[in-house]
């Protein structure tokens, strides 16, 4: 007992006298990631985040959010992607962005066809969001079931949501 409360006093001691490693974030450097956006050409993988200049390329799925990260004007933050849009080429990445821990299983997949911009989609899903997660995606690749992701198409008259 006596050795238990002498570490703990020594860590308290430490921690006052400012020995401790301590990380720090600034709340004003976040940036929090709502909407993704992923393709691939000529085996380049390209992030792009909400339409604020994030944006990340790289081999593999890994690579390039860690190039995302890296070049983001502040600390992307990935804990608010609520969508996240797929090129039909880029769906092959689906198992790598499934296990990508920094992602939440609620946010919804939709595999988007049309050069929309990033800050017009947002407010598009913002108020129009369709019903197919991560989370069902995962539980369909472990059943090899059909996978129903649900296609965003953009055309000259706007946005439009295609269910199965």
């Amino acid at each position: 007992m006596k050795k238990i409360l002498m570490f703990a006093c020594a860590i308290a001691l430490a921690g006052i006298l400012g020995i401790l490693p301590a990380a720090t974030k600034d709340i004003a450097q976040l940036l929090p990631m709502q909407v993704l956006r992923v393709s691939t050409t000529n085996a380049i993988v390209t992030i792009e985040g909400n339409g604020q200049g994030a944006t990340g390329q790289g081999e593999s799925w890994d690579s390039a959010m860690e190039d995302l990260i890296a070049r983001a004007s502040g600390t992307a933050f990935f804990g608010a992607v609520s969508h996240i849009l797929l090129s039909q080429e880029a769906v092959e990445l689906l198992p790598d962005i499934l296990k990508d821990r920094r992602l939440r299983p609620a946010a919804k997949l939709y595999i988007i066809i049309g050069d929309a911009d990033m800050n017009e989609a947002t407010q598009y899903l913002t108020a129009h969001s369709g019903n197919y997660t991560m989370q069902m995606a995962m539980s369909g690749m472990l059943e090899k079931a059909d996978l129903q992701i649900p296609i965003l198409y953009y055309n000259e008259r706007g946005f439009e949501i295609s269910e199965w």
